[in-house]
């Protein structure tokens, strides 16, 4: 996996905005989605679930809903 990708996952994972050459993500809501662009174009949007405080007081989630879209 390119090092753009896993960076692109951390930030999805995480909740965080990023952005490098022609990726971007965009957290929507800092507990709930994040929306993936290459070129520009929307290509993904992930919505998490909040369960609370989880081991070692970490925030648990789980994802909830992948949107794709081949559009663009």
């Amino acid at each position: 996996m390119r090092k753009i990708e896993e960076r692109m996952i951390e930030a999805v994972k995480s909740g965080r905005s990023f952005s490098l050459g022609n990726t971007r993500v965009t957290a929507i809501d800092k507990l709930g989605q994040s929306a993936v662009y290459l070129h520009g174009n929307l290509i993904a949007v992930f919505s998490w679930k909040y369960h609370g405080l989880g081991i070692l007081l970490r925030p648990s989630y789980t994802l909830e809903l992948v949107r794709c879209t081949l559009a663009g």
